[in-house]
């Protein structure tokens, strides 16, 4: 177990990669130490919510925006999905990558690759939550779970 001094005195990944309005709206919409660590240790997930934004308001996220309850409220429902999805893997991986070169050596492959489906943009997240599906239903219902979370997001800061 780790003290406040080594999380005071050291700094992750996150810290140097995320930018200043990621990395605040991950510790505004995040309520608990355990959805905290699960979404910062995965930049590319936080970035995901950005990007995917991004291209459904044609137009990148003004981190003004961001200060809105709902924008929180929104965040906070996409990052627990880190926490409580349905679809994850039990197959003793945490999250999508693995100590590597870089921070992009995968340790998963998309599901829609592995059941031999159509990619998705959705796909990036379901790997970055570990998704683990067996049927085109399943990989259907877990996009739409993600597009929505998404989505809702979206609305938010347009």
């Amino acid at each position: 177990m780790y003290d406040a001094s080594v999380c005071e005195s050291y700094l992750c990944a996150a810290h140097d990669l995320l930018k200043g309005y990621e990395k605040w709206l991950v510790v505004e919409a995040i309520e608990d130490s355990t959805t905290y660590g699960l979404v910062v240790f995965d930049v590319r997930f936080v970035r995901l919510l950005f990007d995917l934004t991004a291209e459904i308001n044609a137009a990148e996220v003004l981190p003004h925006r961001l200060t809105r309850a709902e924008a929180i409220a929104a965040a906070r429902a996409y990052f627990a999905l880190k926490v409580d999805w349905r679809f994850a893997a039990h197959d003793g991986v945490f999250g999508h990558w693995r100590a590597g070169e870089g921070l992009d050596t995968p340790a998963r492959t998309s599901p829609a690759s592995d059941l031999a489906f159509a990619q998705s943009p959705w796909d990036a997240v379901l790997l970055c939550l570990g998704t683990h599906v067996t049927t085109q239903a399943e990989l259907d219902e877990a996009r739409a779970i993600v597009a929505q979370r998404v989505h809702d997001f979206a609305i938010q800061v347009t």
